[in-house]
């Protein structure tokens, strides 16, 4: 059993889970205080980063393409958006 939030969570979502993916799922994990939330699109193959703020997740810039995310949550971890999308 975890003690601690995980310090991030990502979500692939899908047509059947979007609204559940993007709406209540969102509020449960801010309120057990999961600092990033990743959603990774697969239709639009694009990855936003949401970082817990004191007003909830605000969406930072999405990321696609030949992007490189990186986080200041995990600085050494940097992350190929083109990588994520492979065929």
């Amino acid at each position: 059993m975890c003690k601690e939030p995980p310090d991030l969570i990502v979500e692939v979502v899908s047509p059947s889970t979007r609204e559940r993916d993007l709406g209540v799922k969102v509020h449960l994990y801010a309120r057990f205080g999961v600092k990033e939330y990743w959603v990774v699109d697969p239709d639009t193959e694009t990855l936003t980063a949401y970082r817990l703020e004191p007003a909830g997740y605000q969406p930072q810039v999405p990321f696609c393409g030949g992007d490189t995310l990186v986080r200041p949550h995990f600085p050494n971890i940097p992350l190929r958006i083109a990588e994520v999308f492979l065929p």
